[in-house]
């Protein structure tokens, strides 16, 4: 489990760097991810950010040989 945890790191703060996500205060930045385990929710609340969502995951999937359960 944890080389899953230090294997998913960079996915994760590339998503929160390159994703908006949902604002949770006055002037707060978003949150774009909630991970839990082997886990992730992410929140987009622009449509146009979809094409950057895929391109990221693309790249981990490429990168790591991991497939991401999209249907989920």
């Amino acid at each position: 489990m944890l080389l899953y945890a230090i294997c998913i790191s960079p996915m994760l703060q590339t998503l929160k760097e390159g994703i908006t996500g949902v604002k949770t205060g006055n002037g707060r930045k978003g949150i774009a991810t909630v991970a839990y385990a082997d886990d992730i929710t992410i929140f987009l609340t622009r449509p146009e950010e979809m094409p950057k969502l895929r391109e990221i995951l693309d790249t981990y999937q490429k990168a790591s040989g991991a497939h991401i359960n999209m249907d989920k």
